[in-house]
Parts: structure tokens; C-alpha cells; sequence
């Protein structure tokens, strides 16, 4: 049997990056959380004037780049 990956949906919980942090901040958010063992994290789409409001412009940037940066 193989193992299973661990997702972490950030929009749900009380660690997550809210609002939407800077990319470099993100990336100490999710390598914090894959020491923990996540191996995938999932953040909302910017929604303005909710509890999901980010700039658009830096949830592109974190799904863009931070990838690279974690490995």
C-alpha cells in the first residue's frame, strides 16, 4: 500500500495566510506545513469582500512561483 498525501485547505482552518501574504511569506507558510508533512496545499481563489479577499495579482504570483521555491 502507498501513502496518501496530506492536503491542507487553508480557506478552513486557522493557519492560513489571510489575507493572501506576500510570496515570500507564503512560502514560509508552506514550508512550515510541509515539515508538518502536508504535501499539498490548497488556497481559495481571491473573493472580494469576504473572509477570501487578496490581491489577485499576488495569489498569481504565489501559484506561479512558489513551487519552484519550496524545492
Amino acid at each position: 500500500m502507498t501513502g496518501l498525501d496530506k492536503v491542507l485547505l487553508t480557506g478552513f482552518t486557522p493557519d492560513r495566510p489571510r489575507p493572501l501574504q506576500p510570496l515570500d511569506a507564503f512560502v514560509d507558510f508552506a514550508g512550515r506545513h510541509r515539515q508538518r508533512g502536508f504535501t499539498e496545499i490548497v488556497i481559495h481563489w481571491p473573493i472580494p469582500d469576504s473572509d477570501f479577499a487578496a490581491d489577485e495579482k499576488v495569489f498569481e504570483q504565489i501559484a506561479m512561483e512558489a513551487a519552484a521555491q519550496l524545492d
